[in-house]
């Protein structure tokens, strides 16, 4: 188990609760999109309730994170962890992070109806060998 000292060392030292608190605000941002889409647009209260939201989450996040890392990381093993984040590599690797997150994402937002459809002709076919198999099962039970 890890020292409070030493977890807010790398934490600092990473900008780990950053990136995290990066991640929910787009993880809530895609919940607003999804939201607006399937409902009446409230518009600036829709910003305002999921800005609630986020605000929440990142409040809870500091304290969280301290106590997960302190529990899953001894403070030799933080060390190396912070030598890691220290490196030049690894911070230029963080610095375009988040440019790499972003295509990927608008990717996935320009290929979401061929996404989609890929993934309603698997769940079909799927059933259908699903079907098939308890087409068969019942057509033994019958010879048996």
């Amino acid at each position: 188990m890890a020292t409070e000292g030493k977890v807010r060392q790398f934490l600092e030292v990473s900008d780990l609760v950053e990136q995290m608190k990066k991640i929910v605000q787009q993880i809530c941002e895609g919940m607003k999109a999804d939201f607006e889409k399937h409902s009446d647009d409230l518009g600036a209260t829709t910003t305002e309730v999921f800005n609630k939201l986020y605000n929440f989450i990142a409040a809870k996040m500091d304290d969280l994170i301290l106590s997960l890392y302190k529990d899953f990381y001894t403070d030799e093993e933080l060390d190396e962890l912070i030598i890691v984040h220290s490196s030049s590599i690894f911070q230029k690797m963080r610095e375009r992070t988040p440019e790499i997150t972003n295509r990927l994402v608008s990717f996935l937002n320009e290929n979401q109806e061929v996404i989609e459809n890929e993934a309603e002709r698997l769940f079909s076919e799927a059933m259908e060998k699903f079907t098939d198999l308890e087409k068969s099962e019942h057509d033994r039970s019958l010879f048996n």
